[in-house]
């Protein structure tokens, strides 16, 4: 696995609305990290998780129909991915949890914070969805149909470059295991129910954003993370938020849409600043 030698445990919890499976590693306060549209699922977190369990708790879990996860009965609405998140923290988190969620998932972590404000210690988004009308490049939702509908190394590398400012350094920084993600991430693509649960996220969640009403309601702290090079969820997305609500803002040079990965150092360095807020 490509969190080898990180401590870190693959569980699964049958104890929520479907059968779920999530990375469990570290102690301390939990945090608790959202992957985005990703087939790769809770892995996308591998270059950041063995650093951050460090200093917290963490559970990565894999979002309903992706990964290991089973897929929930009924459409993946939002109110549904909630209620399912609200189960996975009642389940593996001991007291209120630190959410760190990323594109797609940015939408439910605004939506569990603002409903359930007593289980939330902070909320910390990274290039996320949910906060403006989703405009991406024409190329990039080519990209991400062609990759979803006929997953192979090309069609993956296709989106790759859409979402990765530098992929020499992202070789120089990780070497083979890019390659071994990459390779994962396109087998999990092959899988039908993944197709199925991507195009359910596709439809019913991904293009929403969250109503500026509940934004403002949002009582737990917010933070943002933001690659400067971010395509898909432009830069000015996060300037204008943190300005209208005064949320604190981390921009990561030389990253684009996925500074975990393309900048993981800096990252941590972030997440453990603005989790460190009182």
């Amino acid at each position: 696995m490509l969190i080898n030698g990180a401590g870190a445990k693959q569980v699964s919890v049958s104890a929520v609305q479907s059968t779920s499976s999530m990375l469990v590693a570290g102690t301390g306060r939990p945090l608790l990290l959202l992957h985005g549209f990703n087939a790769a699922a809770s892995l996308v977190w591998w270059p950041v998780f063995r650093a951050l369990s460090e200093n917290f708790r963490v559970v990565a879990p894999d979002l309903p129909g992706l990964g290991e996860s089973e897929a929930l009965p009924g459409p993946p609405s939002a109110s549904r991915v909630v209620g399912w998140l609200g189960d996975v923290i009642e389940e593996c988190c001991d007291g209120p949890v630190t959410l760190v969620a990323t594109s797609l998932s940015g939408g439910f972590g605004l939506r569990f914070a603002a409903a359930h404000p007593d289980r939330v210690r902070g909320l910390i988004l990274t290039d996320s969805q949910g906060l403006a009308p989703f405009r991406p490049p024409p190329g990039f939702l080519i990209a991400t149909t062609l990759n979803r509908l006929r997953p192979s190394q090309a069609t993956a590398g296709r989106l790759v470059r859409y979402v990765i400012h530098d992929q020499d350094d992202v070789r120089r920084i990780h070497g083979p295991l890019w390659d071994v993600f990459i390779s994962y991430m396109v087998s999990q693509t092959g899988r039908g129910e993944v197709r199925r649960a991507m195009s359910g996220f596709a439809t019913r969640a991904v293009t929403r954003p969250v109503p500026v009403a509940l934004l403002e309601d949002i009582e737990p702290p917010v933070g943002l993370i933001w690659g400067w090079h971010d395509r898909p969820f432009p830069i000015s997305i996060a300037k204008e938020v943190s300005s209208q609500f005064g949320w604190p803002l981390e921009v990561i040079d030389d990253a684009g849409h996925l500074p975990y990965i393309e900048q993981p150092s800096t990252f941590v360095n972030a997440v453990n600043a603005l989790a460190g807020r009182p």
